[in-house]
Parts: structure tokens; sequence; C-alpha cells
């Protein structure tokens, strides 16, 4: 739901939901909620967390719509070489 609102232009509602999310620690839906909003840095971050720990659901990250506005990041392209899923082919 965060990430609807970020989308549609309802950020109050987004950010109040990722705070919720901090709370709650899965980073997998922060990493969503900040690529919504535009926070590619922290988006990233919370994936590759999410690859230091070992947690499930990366597998998802070369078909998963919502992380479109990360793939031109070359963090974003490393964390696809470490999980063995090919780059994606973006012109730079």
């Amino acid at each position: 739901m965060g990430h609807a609102y970020a989308l549609s232009g309802r950020r109050a509602e987004a950010e109040k939901i990722l705070s919720d999310l901090r709370r709650d620690g899965d980073e997998y839906m922060l990493a969503y909620l900040c690529a919504g909003l535009g926070r590619k840095d922290e988006a990233i971050g919370w994936l590759e967390k999410m690859y230091e720990r070992n947690r499930r659901g990366l597998f998802l990250l070369k078909a998963e719509w919502a992380f479109n506005p990360l793939r031109s990041d070359p963090r974003f392209q490393d964390l696809l070489r470490q999980l063995r899923l090919p780059p994606d082919d973006i012109k730079r």
C-alpha cells in the first residue's frame, strides 16, 4: 500500500508506512517502498543488507517492476551479478 501511495503522490501516507516498516525490519518491503519514494540509495542499502544476511526473496529482483528505477544504478547491477542473475541490458 505504501508503494501505491508513493506513486500516487500521497507521500505523507507513504512516509507513515515507511516508519512502521522500519520498526518491523522487513528489508524487502523497505526497499520496495523506498524505491517508490525515489530514495534509491536507501532502497539499494536495504537490498544489500538482505544479501549480507542471506535473506530469501532477492531472486525477485530481476522481475519486480517496482525496482525499475534502480536498474540503471551500478550497485543494483552488482547485486544482480552477486546473486548470479544476469545483469539488465541497460544503456547507460
